[in-house]
């Protein structure tokens, strides 16, 4: 009973399911892996094995023992390992991989029941005079701090990922009209504009942002990508720090 309390509350159906399994016949052995709470409150992960040692005359289990194995270290490198590849290294946002895979999702998600979905591409502007002027540790600071405030602007649903360089993308995955993305994009553009202190300098980059939203521009991943980048392009040639929707016109 002490065992069981002690037992992570996320961690408790999975494993009595593993359990009653085992003990019904369904499968074959009881392996589970969950969370324990400890006295001092830390958190280990365990690796749980069982085997029913007897039974009464019906068959019936009556007594199983069993080993718990701390596999804690595993779990945290399984996590770092995880970690590496699916999130940018130097932001610790998610990178171009995870951002596919929860554009896809989102996508399907969109399409069944018939909603809008938004991807904003992202360049900084002045980056590359930043890079040249102060160096890359210095440029490597800006990219952070950037990667926060992108974070700051959307909501906990919306994925902020970098794609490479000074280059972001963000899906807001349901929006209930246009004027979602174009009100969060103004959000991003007035908080990136804001000065950037790295050690006594001050540092000013703005950001350019292209706009596509489902279905109107774009009914597949890919489509969309690249016309909120091409609409990002048109944005930087256009005079920079401003957002713009992808038209047809672009095209040509």
């Amino acid at each position: 009973k002490e065992w069981n309390n002690r037992i992570h509350p996320d961690d408790a159906l999975s494993m009595t399911k593993a359990i009653d399994s085992y003990l019904s016949g369904k499968s074959d052995k009881y392996v589970h892996e969950h969370r324990v709470i400890c006295k001092d409150k830390s958190i280990k992960w365990v690796l749980s094995r069982g085997m029913i040692v007897k039974r009464d005359k019906h068959g019936k289990p009556l007594r199983m023992v069993g080993t718990h194995t701390d596999i804690t270290a595993r779990k945290l490198l399984e996590t770092r390992l995880e970690n590496l590849a699916h999130f940018d290294a130097l932001s610790n946002v998610p990178n171009r991989t995870l951002f596919n895979d929860r554009l896809k999702l989102a996508l399907s998600y969109a399409k069944r029941e018939r909603k809008m979905l938004a991807v904003m591409f992202i360049d900084l502007d002045l980056f590359k005079e930043i890079n040249d002027l102060y160096g890359h540790e210095t440029g490597d600071i800006v990219l952070k701090k950037v990667s926060r405030q992108l974070v700051s602007c959307v909501r906990e649903s919306d994925t902020v990922a970098r794609m490479g360089g000074d280059e972001f993308v963000i899906l807001l995955p349901i929006i209930d009209s246009e004027e979602d993305a174009i009100s969060v994009a103004h959000k991003i553009i007035e908080s990136v504009a804001q000065p950037i202190k790295v050690e006594k300098t001050h540092l000013h980059v703005t950001c350019s942002i292209g706009i596509a939203v489902y279905p109107h521009h774009g009914k597949d991943e890919k489509l969309l990508v690249i016309n909120a980048d091409m609409a990002m392009y048109q944005a930087k040639k256009s005079g920079k720090n401003q957002a713009k929707f992808f038209e047809e016109a672009m095209l040509q």
